[in-house]
C-alpha cells in the first residue's frame, strides 16, 4: 500500500512540474527530458514509449477514476445494477472529450515548445500549419 502511494505520488509531481514547465520554463527540467530521450541509441523508442505510456496511462487513470467516482445523489452516479445507459453515455462522452487535451499535455511535456514538438502533425493541425492541397 505505501508502495502505491509513493508511485502515484512520485507520478503527481512529475505531472505537476511537467504542467508547471509548460507557462515557467524550467531549464534543468528540459534539458533531463532530451537526456533521457535523445541521448540514446539502441532503446531510444522503448524509453520513449514507456516514458509516454506512464504518463499519459498516470493522466488518463486519474481523470477517468475521477469521472466514474462523482456522484450526485438522484442525478448522476454509477450504482451497480442500477445505472441507465444515459448516464454511460454521458461519461463516454466526457471521457472522449478528455483524451485530447490529455494527448497534447504529455507532448508538450516531453517535447515543450520545441522544434521537434512543431515538426509533429498533432501541433501543425491544431495551429493550423496544414497546407491545403
Amino acid at each position: 500500500m505505501l508502495g502505491k502511494l509513493a508511485l502515484f505520488a512520485l507520478l503527481s509531481i512529475l505531472v505537476f512540474i511537467g504542467e508547471v514547465h509548460m507557462y515557467f520554463k524550467f531549464p534543468w527540467y528540459q534539458e533531463l527530458i532530451m537526456g533521457v530521450l535523445y541521448n540514446q541509441t539502441e532503446a531510444r523508442i522503448l524509453t520513449l514509449f514507456a516514458i509516454v505510456h506512464v504518463l499519459f496511462g498516470y493522466m488518463a487513470f486519474v481523470s477517468f477514476y475521477s469521472i466514474f467516482s462523482v456522484e450526485i445523489f438522484g442525478f448522476y452516479g454509477f450504482y451497480p445494477g442500477k445505472t441507465d445507459p444515459a448516464s454511460f453515455l454521458s461519461s463516454v462522452y466526457y471521457l472522449s472529450k478528455m483524451t485530447y487535451p490529455l494527448c497534447y499535455t504529455v507532448m508538450y511535456i516531453l517535447l515543450g515548445r520545441t522544434q521537434q514538438f512543431m515538426k509533429t502533425a498533432f501541433f501543425q493541425v491544431n495551429s493550423g500549419d496544414l497546407e491545403h492541397r
